[in-house]
């Protein structure tokens, strides 16, 4: 019984057809396509048609680019087969810079960083009941190249800071460097982190001749860390350390593209670096404390970045 329902699942799949993955995947749909590059040549008599490398693409009467065809800047249009004489039917067309440069703007999802030494606190209502507030932001800036249709690589640099406020003078906390204990802290307790992300990546944008076109990326690269433990008015160190960690990052989000103005980015980027760090005599109690996998910002994080 089996083998008949394998020699037929056989039979039915080879006689369906399925299109080959391809990167560029308007162009395995042979009624569309794009093409990117300079215009070699605009014919403004007889059949209105452009020259992109080798592809000639014919402009339909009362078609109206938003600039002026005889750029010499870089475009990236989009057409689609007549299906009765064949020919390549300009569509949308866009000016397009081989780089890119944007500002990002990053909204940390708010969440404790796992872990530091005061608190044993695992649960964030539980947390904003017995503590106090979390704080986080994050900006940076960001080149991408279009090296093929879709398919950008981009080096970044982004900035993020993390503020954990723990006990107000006077206030006892848990403290794991003296096993779960309770100490007292006169001058109040902070917990504060800076990271920047040095990172390289690429991303793959699908619905590209479309006003809103969903992406997928992936980065990697160096995580340069500073933890701290500070008074309530951050003008004591109770113990710092700092150092660098190769993390990557899994984003996904949508472009909003505004003809003649630039894109509007809105991404979701997660995984953060681990700091592992030692202290010496962390608090002042003859404690030292060692940590192997703390956060140095949340996990889960919210961008907004402008394209120019």
């Amino acid at each position: 019984m089996k083998r008949i329902l394998l020699i037929s699942a056989v039979i039915l799949f080879s006689g369906m057809a399925y299109p080959q993955f391809n990167l560029s995947f308007l162009q395995t749909n042979a009624q569309k396509g794009e093409a990117a590059g300079k215009i070699l040549v605009y014919n403004q008599t007889g059949d209105n048609f452009i020259l992109i490398g080798t592809d000639t693409l014919y402009i339909s009467p009362g078609y109206k680019a938003a600039f002026d065809l005889n750029t010499k800047k870089r475009v990236h249009a989009f057409f689609k087969k007549d299906v009765d004489t064949n020919k390549k039917i300009l569509t949308k067309i866009n000016q397009e810079d081989f780089l890119n440069p944007s500002f990002i703007y990053c909204i940390p999802i708010i969440d404790l960083v796992w872990a530091n030494a005061a608190t044993g606190i695992y649960n964030y209502p539980e947390y904003k009941e017995l503590y106090g507030n979390i704080t986080s932001w994050g900006y940076g800036v960001n080149a991408s190249a279009n090296v093929y249709y879709g398919v950008k690589v981009f080096a970044e640099m982004m900035s993020y800071t993390y503020s954990q406020e723990i006990a107000e003078a006077g206030e006892n906390i848990h403290s794991f460097s003296i096993y779960g204990g309770s100490i007292n802290m006169p001058l109040g307790l902070k917990y504060n982190t800076y990271t920047t992300s040095i990172r390289l990546g690429g991303r793959y944008t699908f619905f590209r001749d479309k006003m809103i076109q969903p992406f997928v990326g992936l980065t990697y690269g160096a995580n340069v860390w500073n933890v701290k433990y500070v008074s309530w008015d951050e003008k004591h160190y109770y113990g710092k350390a700092n150092g660098t960690t190769m993390r990557h990052s899994l984003q996904g989000g949508v472009n909003f593209e505004i003809s003649g103005l630039g894109t509007i980015m809105a991404y979701f980027d997660m995984v953060a670096p681990v700091a592992s760090y030692k202290m010496d005599n962390l608090f002042g109690i003859g404690e030292d404390y060692s940590q192997f996998d703390a956060m140095t910002y949340p996990v889960g994080r919210f961008n907004i970045g402008i394209m120019f």
